[in-house]
C-alpha cells in the first residue's frame, strides 16, 4: 500500500449528520465539524452547504500545515465508487440525493482528487488499520445508527460484490412479516433494529420522538418499550449468527450511535446465539467487538480510502 498522505479532506456524510475533518497521516484528526445532513432539495442545494462546510474546514488550515493533497469521502450508499456517484437514492434521504455526483463536484470545487466509497466501508478501513479490527483479515464491521449499514473484509479484502454494492448487510431479511424498510422491502434488520424504526416505535407508544426516548423507557422498565427492545435485541443476534454462518469471520465489530447507547444489552446476546446456533466450526473463536473508534471511524477511514486509490 502507498504512503499515508500527508493531509486529507476527510468528509462522513450520514443521514443524520455531515462531519469533516482534517486527516494527518498518523490517523489523527484537525478541526473537526459537523452540520445537519439535508434531507431533500436539488443538487445544488444540497451541495451548497457541503461546499460551504469543506471551505470552511480548509479556511481553519493552520498557516504552518500542509496543503491537503486530496479528499476523502464517506458517503452513504448505494455507491459506483468507479465514478463517486451515488447509485440511487439513500434509502433514509430524500429524491434529490439521487445520482447525486459527490466525487465530481467536490473535486472541481476544491480541484483535489476525490475518492468516494460506502460509509460503511469506509468506516471498516478506519477500524481496520486504527481501531478494533487491527491486525484482523477476515473481520465484519456494522453501524447501528439511523440505518443498518455494514462491511465485509475477507482476506484483508473488502468484498464489493460483482457490482461494487456488496456489504448492503442492513437490508437483510430477518422476518418476512416484519415491520417496512426504507429500502422496499418488509423486514429487514434495519426496519426492526436501526434508529429509525426504533424511533417509529418511540412515537407509535408516545414515549417521545427518538429512539433514545424507547431506550430511556426500557431501560426505566417501561413494559411495551421493554418488549420492543427485547425483539430488537434477538433480531439482531439472529442476524449476527447468519453473519458468523455466512462469512466466517474472525469478528464482528459494531459502531453506530444506538450501538453505543446499548453496548453489552446489543452485544451480549449476539455473542450468546452465536455461541448457541452458529455452526460449530465458523463459531470457534468469533469475537463480538464494539467499535474502537466511535463517531470519528468513518473520518478517520478517509485516510486509507485515499491510500488506497493513490
Amino acid at each position: 500500500m502507498p504512503a499515508a498522505p500527508t493531509l486529507i479532506v476527510a468528509v462522513d456524510i450520514g443521514a443524520t449528520w455531515i462531519r469533516t475533518a482534517l486527516a494527518d497521516g498518523r490517523g489523527n484528526l484537525h478541526g473537526k465539524a459537523q452540520l445537519p445532513t439535508p434531507r431533500d432539495g436539488t443538487a445544488d442545494e444540497i451541495l451548497a452547504p457541503l461546499f460551504a462546510a469543506t471551505d470552511a474546514l480548509l479556511a481553519s488550515r493552520a498557516p504552518t500545515a500542509p496543503q491537503p493533497t486530496a479528499i476523502g469521502v464517506a458517503a452513504m450508499g448505494p455507491i459506483d465508487a468507479r465514478t463517486g456517484t451515488l447509485a440511487g437514492r439513500p434509502p433514509n434521504l430524500g429524491d434529490g440525493w439521487r445520482d447525486l455526483p459527490l466525487g465530481p463536484a467536490l473535486s472541481n470545487h476544491h480541484n483535489l482528487p476525490t475518492t468516494v466509497g460506502r460509509d460503511t466501508n469506509v468506516a471498516a478501513l478506519g477500524e481496520r488499520f486504527y481501531g478494533a479490527a487491527r491486525g484482523r483479515e477476515d473481520f465484519i464491521y456494522l453501524t447501528v445508527s439511523s440505518g443498518i449499514g455494514g462491511a465485509v473484509v475477507s482476506d484483508g479484502h473488502l468484498l464489493t460484490g460483482a457490482h461494487g454494492f456488496g456489504g448492503e448487510l442492513g437490508h437483510m431479511p430477518v422476518d418476512l412479516s416484519g415491520p417496512p424498510c426504507g429500502c422496499g422491502l418488509h423486514g429487514c434488520i434495519e426496519a426492526i433494529v436501526s434508529g429509525t424504526a426504533l424511533a417509529r416505535q418511540a412515537q407509535r407508544l408516545q414515549l417521545g420522538d427518538d429512539a433514545r426516548d424507547l431506550l430511556a423507557a426500557a431501560a426505566a422498565g417501561h413494559p411495551e418499550a421493554t418488549k420492543v427492545m427485547d425483539n430488537a435485541r434477538a433480531a439482531f443476534a439472529q442476524f449476527a449468527v447468519g453473519l458468523v454462518n455466512a462469512f466466517d469471520p474472525s469478528a464482528i465489530v459494531v459502531g453506530g450511535a444506538v450501538a453505543h447507547a446499548e453496548g453489552e444489552r446489543l452485544l451480549a446476546p449476539a455473542r450468546t446465539a452465536i455461541n448457541d446456533y452458529a455452526l460449530a466450526r465458523a463459531r470457534q473463536d468469533v469475537h463480538v467487538l464494539p467499535a474502537a473508534l466511535g463517531a470519528d471511524n468513518g473520518l478517520i477511514g478517509c485516510l486509507p480510502l485515499v491510500r488506497e486509490h493513490s
